[in-house]
């Protein structure tokens, strides 16, 4: 089964910026997929493939969209979260669009 480092677009823990989740499918860098957060379900975006942990993970819910965003988009949130030392959950909820995770 893969691992993945995801970035979730709500901020769950000061100072942290992804988590790491199972899926039961390969998924590209960049995906937008649907995470348990806590007892709540967020957006989140794939940042990379990882070994597996040694501790237990969550699995991904589902994918929302099968492309995935592109490299220089990711490029550009990895600037904007080291440049400005922002959490990588802000990055998100400025450079994803309102209602793509189905909300409105």
């Amino acid at each position: 089964m893969p691992y993945y480092e995801v970035a979730p677009n709500k901020v769950f823990r000061a100072g942290e910026s992804v988590l790491t989740y199972s899926s039961e499918q390969k998924l590209a860098i960049g995906t937008l997929v649907e995470i348990p957060l806590g007892k709540q379900k967020a957006l989140g975006v794939v940042i990379r493939k990882v070994e597996p942990p040694k501790f237990k993970t969550k699995e991904v819910l589902k994918v929302c969209f099968q492309n995935s965003l592109p490299p220089h988009l990711l490029q550009a949130a990895n600037f904007l979260h080291q440049y400005y030392a922002t959490e990588m959950p802000v990055v998100w909820q400025t450079i994803l669009p309102n209602g793509i995770g189905g909300k409105k």
